[in-house]
């Protein structure tokens, strides 16, 4: 997209944020996931809406959304930091508890789990890039153009991109504070550099 969108920041902990809190409520863990995603599509339609319809620059729309989300965060969590401990995760539930927890020092169903997810994740994602919408959203960052000239709104399909890339953060926020076994409030800082160094 060619947008550099500092929210992820505040999104990372958005979705770790609902996730404990719901886990706590008794939710599903992975029903939990799924309203971390939701939150973080919220986010990222709110970054989007800020840089394409009040044409606020994307750094700028990004650190606005990053700040509200500090004080989003603590009113979903109720605090700073919130345990999960003892608590139904991705990790202990259902399928997951057939895996041995370690082989050899390493997390064997951590990382079994996780690279199920991330494998899902991926397939679905590169089935979505290959339609027309998902090539519309590859073409947006490179060249407007050609969104222009198929007759779509090229604002409209940012948005899009900015609201699935904020969700995917927060259900990375969500799988690490099941996998941490707690939330904080600080746990996003510098997810953006981390990013992009990576």
């Amino acid at each position: 997209l060619n947008f550099p969108d500092l929210g992820v920041d505040g999104t990372f902990p958005l979705g770790a944020a609902v996730t404990v809190a719901l886990i706590t409520r008794g939710w599903n863990p992975w029903a939990a996931l799924l309203a971390s995603i939701a939150s973080g599509l919220a986010a990222g339609c709110l970054t989007g809406l800020l840089n394409v319809k009040l044409k606020i620059s994307p750094l700028l729309s990004g650190i606005i959304v990053m700040t509200c989300l500090w004080s989003v965060n603590l009113v979903i969590a109720g605090r700073s930091n919130l345990p999960l401990f003892g608590m139904e995760t991705i990790f202990n539930n259902g399928p997951a508890t057939l895996i041995p927890e370690s082989l050899g020092g390493f997390q064997l169903r951590t990382l079994i789990v996780s690279f199920l997810v991330v494998t899902l994740l991926k397939l679905g994602m590169d089935g979505w890039l290959g339609t027309r919408s998902g090539l519309l959203l590859r073409a947006v960052g490179d060249n407007q153009q050609i969104v222009v000239a198929v007759a779509r709104d090229p604002g409209r399909v940012r948005v899009v991109g900015i609201a699935l890339a904020n969700g995917l953060v927060a259900l990375s926020g969500g799988i690490v504070a099941q996998q941490q076994g707690f939330f904080e409030i600080s746990m996003g800082t510098g997810q953006m550099v981390a990013g992009l160094a990576s």
